[in-house]
């Protein structure tokens, strides 16, 4: 209830906040008309909220037990840090590693079709001593150079000397494409006509003039080849008629 009549000139009052006004002053005709009963019950404090001795010694002693409580609490934290604070620190348990197996060991197969294979075909060694076998069996008997693998271009130290026989130089490969240029010159620097240059050469020559003959095999790869020389007899001369 917000306001009521005034009981003297009927005049609409206004309800002052204050609980502890029990009457309003009329502001028109002056007098003071007390506030009804039911404005009054309401204002009126509840009977639960009047604090008695009774209840205000029950109050303290609640009071006093949850302060007791908290105390009791308090202390066991307390405790419980000082307890975390003075304790010895222990190092954590050492794990030994798991031993690690080593890695499986590669083992390089060989290739099943090697880059390149040299045998006494390859090389020449073969034809250059059945060659040379043919010679001997010919009548050439003493042998000035065994066959020897080499590779790369070659000079060889020949010398001749005037004997009435023979020298037949050889140079075989058994790489087709290994083609063999050989050059020779006299003791004068004259060029000898040798074969044209080929994978297999032989070279026969009767020295006019004792002395070295400079003689040089170029090859057309880095293949290995071979290379021999041996003393022949001169060739009968044909009886002129």
């Amino acid at each position: 209830m917000k306001a009521f009549l005034c009981g003297h000139c009927g005049a609409t009052l206004d309800i002052l906040d204050d609980p502890t006004v029990t009457s309003a002053k009329c502001p028109f005709c002056g007098a003071s008309t007390p506030l009804p009963e039911a404005i009054l019950e309401l204002r009126a404090p509840s009977p639960s909220l009047v604090s008695s001795p009774a209840g205000a010694s029950q109050s303290a002693r609640v009071m006093m037990i949850l302060a007791g409580v908290s105390a009791m609490l308090m202390l066991g934290v307390g405790i419980a840090v000082a307890q975390l604070r003075t304790a010895p620190q222990q190092d954590p348990p050492v794990v030994p590693p798991l031993p690690v197996a080593p890695p499986p060991s590669v083992v390089a197969e060989p290739s099943a079709t090697p880059s390149k294979v040299e045998d006494r075909h390859t090389t020449g060694e073969e034809r250059t001593s059945e060659r040379m076998k043919e010679l001997h069996a010919n009548g050439c008997k003493d042998v000035i150079l065994p066959p020897s693998q080499v590779s790369g271009e070659q000079t060889l130290d020949t010398k001749f000397v005037m004997n009435g026989r023979c020298v037949t130089v050889l140079a075989m490969s058994g790489v087709p494409e290994n083609e063999l240029t050989l050059s020779m010159k006299t003791p004068l620097g004259e060029p000898v006509a040798t074969p044209p240059k080929g994978s297999s050469i032989e070279l026969s020559i009767c020295p006019k003039m004792p002395g070295a003959h400079p003689t040089k095999i170029v090859p057309r790869t880095t293949d290995t080849y071979t290379v021999a020389a041996i003393e022949c007899p001169a060739p009968a001369k044909k009886k002129t008629p």
